[in-house]
């Protein structure tokens, strides 16, 4: 089997499903939880994983073109010079904590609180502030339509400031 590029005049069909957006999927942390993580931790420039119905930040980046972002991927910009707020989809979570190692990048990570996972002791080893851990709750992430999260029984969160600046060889 060998991987091939495939226009998207040319894969129409595939292409606009893998650009559609579904509000089941925009989860928004509460207003609530982020003024807590500004207070303690500091206020971020930008926001690198929203769009405008969720930005926590005036300017942002959004995954697919929106006329009020700033960025288009945030994984496109360096992040070195900007304290961002990033509270990315979990499934990338992995690919966000090399970007802020490759990048020496400063700001505040929102991951879901799962000690189990792969990536959580990267995430701890990069930690510059003691974490703000929010327990399960009801409104703490909710659709665009004000639904709660799924998981919201279960689903615990953290933030905290995280730095790739001075990581030691890996």
């Amino acid at each position: 089997m060998v991987a091939a590029y495939v226009k998207s005049s040319e894969n129409s069909v595939a292409d606009a499903e893998s650009r559609h957006l579904t509000y089941e999927t925009e989860y928004e942390l509460s207003s609530a939880a982020f003024a807590r993580i500004s207070k303690t931790l500091g206020t971020p420039n930008i926001d690198l994983f929203a769009s405008r119905l969720n930005a926590k930040c005036s300017r942002f980046c959004a995954w697919k073109p929106d006329p009020d972002a700033e960025y288009i991927d945030a994984f496109t910009r360096s992040w070195k010079d900007i304290f961002f707020y990033a509270f990315p989809p979990f499934p990338i979570i992995l690919k966000v904590l090399q970007k802020i190692d490759s990048d020496q990048a400063t700001g505040i990570l929102v991951v879901p609180n799962w000690p189990t996972q792969p990536w959580f002791p990267r995430y701890q080893a990069r930690l510059l502030s003691a974490p703000i851990i929010f327990p399960p709750n009801k409104s703490l992430l909710l659709s665009v339509d004000r639904r709660p999260h799924p998981l919201h029984r279960s689903l615990s969160l953290v933030a905290g400031i995280l730095s790739g600046k001075h990581i030691g060889p890996r």
